[in-house]
């Protein structure tokens, strides 16, 4: 009896039929109902509503705001996107009614995992974001949530890997690198929309592997780009299954990369980003190998309907720089060294790649290959010339061709990435083909924003700037002027996380945080580097600001989630 608060006289409470008292930080509801006394939780779990101003009847209290039912005995909801409300122990002694302030003992890590499979399979923002935070408040790794999340992604839609999965393979990669206070956003944001991608989808239906086939690794490949040339979704499916259960992920990313670039910047790039985006997510589930082979056979749907560039008109008129790839195709069994590590000059090759010239381009590529230069430092040189194109890309053009520059950057960061992982010949047509769409962006930047100066610039300040529309040259001044007036670029990057996080963001938003974070844990704090930051603050200042209506929800969640009022007063 020593550890229970008095709620008050039972005849008083019998009268009345129900009582508020606050015990700690709750507000509790003690109820009288079918002749004996109740407690639970006054919030509301949906919006946190008080539940006084509901009533009771047949055993259950409904709130008249959204109307969710609950049992009283329990807490327990009738209706799934309102959650269950905590119940507290009641005892009756000497004509006076007690509740037991303790609140209800639950295993946070399988309340967390399976509230968070409920809110996915219903689409509940709410429910989804309390789950994460339920897990981030108790110390949990989050990568049991991640693994539940890209499962669920990566079977509950006929048409495999989406938008969604990239999403949240981007933001469990920025994870360690943004402010904590974001970490439970970022997976808030991934989760949700992996969910909503699979909203009124079929169902994905999984093919088996190859059972008992001896073919080789590169027998496997060989069928594998050959079913996706022919659009063979369920020959492609099985063959990529066989590679991925007897060679493991890096083979079954190796083949992917080769059917894709067996043709030219295919889907202006979002196949080839998905699957170097699949072997990211895939990283973290080493000892999960059906999961593994779930995400990359997965991609199957994307490789065998993607868009051929070299099927549309600016890749052939008025200059033909498919053909261009194609010739340089044939010399590359003459010029690959496996292994070749060499420097480049990588300031020269880029002002050449971003030139009028696109064979030039290509020639410099290929000279520099065949001189020992090393492949991935090629890519990283493509990489460089698309943040160019974003830092000079002239706020005259319209909206929507912000997304142009986007795609080549983001295909060159793909690109770069798989060629760390994955070298090989056929992957450095891509090298080209992410040569050839900067080469194809070149108007965008006529004319050409002056790349930014040194100036003063803050967190506060940027953040700032993201409240105004379009402050395009605004942002990237103060981006360019943290680094500059004694910000460190791992600062900068949170700051733009924050940025990002408390929008209502798109697909690209992501993205360009984790190419940011990509480039800054590969290359360090280098001038490249900085430029590819500022490129991003550049990017997402003509996006914003939105409604913030997912910052709204996710406040909400955590108020509840942690016991904060939210209506009281």
């Amino acid at each position: 009896m020593t550890n229970l608060v008095s709620a008050g006289s039972a005849d008083e409470i019998r009268e009345k039929g129900m009582k508020v008292v606050q015990i700690g930080h709750a507000p509790v509801l003690v109820l009288w109902h079918d002749g004996a006394f109740f407690a639970l939780d006054n919030r509301c779990p949906h919006m946190g509503f008080p539940l006084h101003q509901g009533d009771v009847h047949d055993g259950l209290l409904d709130c008249h705001w959204h109307h969710a039912r609950f049992d009283v005995t329990c807490g327990a909801t009738l209706d799934p996107w309102a959650d269950d409300v905590d119940g507290y122990r009641v005892v009756v002694e000497n004509g006076e009614v007690f509740v037991d302030p303790t609140r209800p003992e639950r295993d946070a890590r399988a309340h967390g995992l399976e509230r968070l499979r409920r809110g996915l399979e219903d689409r509940l923002s709410l429910v989804t974001a309390k789950a994460v935070i339920e897990h981030f408040d108790a110390g949990i790794d989050p990568v049991e949530q991640i693994a539940l999340t890209a499962r669920f992604g990566a079977t509950e839609r006929e048409r495999g890997w989406g938008a969604g999965l990239s999403i949240l393979s981007a933001m469990a990669n920025v994870l360690p690198a943004i402010d904590e206070a974001d970490r439970p956003r970022a997976l808030v944001h991934a989760c949700s929309r992996v969910a909503n991608e699979m909203a009124d989808q079929p169902p994905r239906r999984p093919l088996p592997a190859l059972t008992g086939s001896d073919r080789t690794r590169a027998g496997l490949r060989a069928w594998f780009r050959e079913t996706v040339e022919v659009r063979d979704e369920d020959g492609a499916e099985r063959v990529l299954a066989t590679i991925t259960a007897e060679h493991g992920a890096a083979a079954a990313l190796d083949a992917v990369l080769a059917a894709c670039t067996d043709h030219r910047y295919a889907d202006i790039g979002h196949t080839l980003d998905f699957a170097v985006k699949c072997a990211e997510l895939a990283d973290r589930f080493g000892d999960e190998p059906e999961l593994i082979a779930l995400l990359f056979t997965s991609l199957v749907p994307q490789l065998v309907r993607m868009e051929r560039m070299e099927e549309t008109s600016a890749w052939r008129r008025p200059v033909d720089v498919a053909a261009l790839v194609e010739d340089a195709e044939r010399r590359l069994p003459d010029v690959w060294r496996d292994g070749a590590d060499g420097p480049i000059d990588e300031d020269v090759l880029v002002e050449i790649l971003l030139g009028e010239e696109p064979a030039r381009a290509v020639a410099a590529l290929m000279d520099a290959l065949e001189g020992g230069g090393s492949p991935v430092a090629l890519a990283e040189a493509v990489v460089l010339a698309g943040v160019r194109r974003v830092l000079h890309f002239g706020t005259a053009n319209e909206f929507r061709d912000w997304d142009t520059v986007h795609h080549t950057l983001t295909y060159a960061n793909a690109v770069a990435e798989g060629m760390r992982r994955v070298p090989s010949p056929e992957l450095f047509r891509a090298v080209l083909d992410g040569a050839m769409s900067v080469y194809l962006d070149r108007f965008l930047n006529v004319p050409a924003a002056p790349l930014p100066k040194a100036s003063e610039g803050d967190a506060a300040a940027l953040l700032a700037a993201y409240d105004g529309r379009s402050q395009v040259d605004e942002a990237t001044e103060l981006a360019w002027g943290s680094l500059t007036s004694g910000g460190t670029p791992a600062e900068l990057l949170a700051t733009l996380a924050t940025a990002v996080l408390r929008e209502d963001a798109s697909f690209h938003e992501y993205q360009e945080i984790d190419i940011a974070w990509r480039r800054l844990e590969r290359r360090g704090d280098c001038a490249a580097t900085r430029l590819n930051l500022a490129a991003c603050a550049r990017w997402i200042a003509a996006q914003y600001p939105t409604p913030r209506a997912r910052e709204q929800t996710f406040a909400i969640a955590r108020r509840l989630q942690r016991g904060e009022p939210l209506h009281e007063g």
